[in-house]
């Protein structure tokens, strides 16, 4: 059979082979590991990135919907506060408002004073001869002219009968605001 010193040879041979193998696996266990970590940390990363990617979208739709739902809101802001040096709007909206309304009115502007920052009240007084249900009628539709404006005080004067469904003057302060 083999002698001593061919079968050490053999034995060596084969576990060196052995270890070969084995330290040739041990590479490929460690290389294949390091992929998979940083193939698993890409697709985590990943994963995040369309996690916010998809919140921001989400976010964009959003903020396009209530873009559109205020639609021309802007504009009625800006409108909302003319310029100082043309409140004609404004004249033009009382004056319908007079002419709408059964009431007989009178208007009186003053000069306008600035207020904050860019923004400038003026004054106005209006007088009223109305019955208190339309006045309040009046007074409704005043507060729903799309304009800044504020009345100040109020000032009823019923007939000498005293009963406030006839015939009343009421006088209003109020204030306008105008950029």
């Amino acid at each position: 059979m083999f002698s001593k010193k061919e079968l050490i040879f053999i034995i060596g041979r084969h576990l060196l082979k052995a270890t070969l193998v084995i330290i040739l696996g041990a590479a490929v266990v460690v290389f294949s590991s390091g992929q998979i970590s940083n193939i698993s940390d890409s697709l985590v990363e990943k994963e995040a990135l369309s996690f916010i990617l998809k919140k921001g979208s989400e976010t964009t739709a959003r903020l396009q919907g209530e873009f559109a739902q205020v639609g021309k809101g802007e504009d009625m802001i800006l409108n909302a506060l003319p310029p100082v040096d043309n409140i004609l709007g404004f004249v033009q909206a009382l004056e319908r408002l007079g002419q709408e309304q059964p009431v007989s009115q009178s208007v009186r502007f003053s000069g306008p004073v600035p207020a904050v920052e860019d923004v400038y009240e003026i004054a106005y007084n209006i007088n009223v001869e109305a019955s208190i249900s339309d006045f309040l009628e009046y007074l409704q539709a005043l507060e729903a002219l799309p304009y800044f404006s504020a009345v100040m005080s109020l000032s009823v004067q019923t007939p000498s009968s005293g009963s406030w469904e006839e015939s009343s003057s009421i006088a209003l302060t109020a204030k306008f605001y105008a950029r």
